[in-house]
């Protein structure tokens, strides 16, 4: 567990670069991590923050080691990343040319976007109010508490009762599920590789 003197708040615009480097030295599995351009992420954090709810986790020391990011259903994630590919479509492409992988999951996260619900497999239709997009934790802090702080912090200031978190990772649904989420058997826009977490359920309607 984490012992030494810490705070959460709000990420700000400056922390974008810090945010870029802990997200390319995590071994996250997404879309990021497999862009090969480092300045593209950053340009990536500046966007988002604002638009999406960062706490980053910051030592006394002023060294930033973990953040969250969460957004609520009525942020349409899917429809700002295209506006933010479309500005930066020559740097994308530019990256995807040495990452066919990052190429086809800028192609996923694109091209199928989210409305917050899940279907389930008796047919009924969970509506799930927030999102966790990311949580990710410097490697040398993780296996700490880092994230799990961060995530409940982040939780407790946004009033948060029901989310959801979908990953491919399956080393990130274990910590999720440490969070105390729980795997929704579900299939979500017709990607069988997707792992779907629930916390607290939501409205079934």
């Amino acid at each position: 567990m984490m012992s030494q003197s810490y705070s959460i708040r709000k990420a700000e615009l400056s922390d974008a670069l810090e945010m870029a480097k802990i997200h390319k030295s995590s071994l996250a599995v997404d879309m990021l991590s497999q862009l090969n351009n480092d300045d593209l992420i950053v340009k990536y954090y500046k966007y988002f923050i604002g638009k999406i709810d960062f706490y980053v986790l910051e030592l006394d020391t002023h060294e930033l080691v973990s953040f969250v990011g969460i957004t609520t259903r009525e942020f349409d994630y899917e429809e700002e990343l295209k506006k933010f590919c479309k500005m930066y479509i020559m740097d994308i492409l530019a990256s995807c040319i040495k990452s066919i992988k990052a190429f086809r999951m800028i192609l996923r996260k694109v091209l199928s976007p989210s409305n917050g619900a899940i279907q389930l497999n008796a047919g009924k239709r969970v509506i799930i109010p927030f999102e966790i997009h990311i949580t990710v934790t410097k490697p040398q802090y993780q296996s700490m508490g880092c994230g799990k702080l961060c995530l409940n912090h982040a939780v407790e200031q946004l009033g948060i009762t029901s989310c959801i978190v979908k990953t491919h990772s399956r080393r990130a649904a274990r910590f999720y599920e440490k969070c105390g989420f729980k795997k929704t058997n579900a299939a979500f826009d017709g990607n069988w590789n997707l792992i779907v977490l629930s916390y607290y359920g939501g409205v079934v309607i």
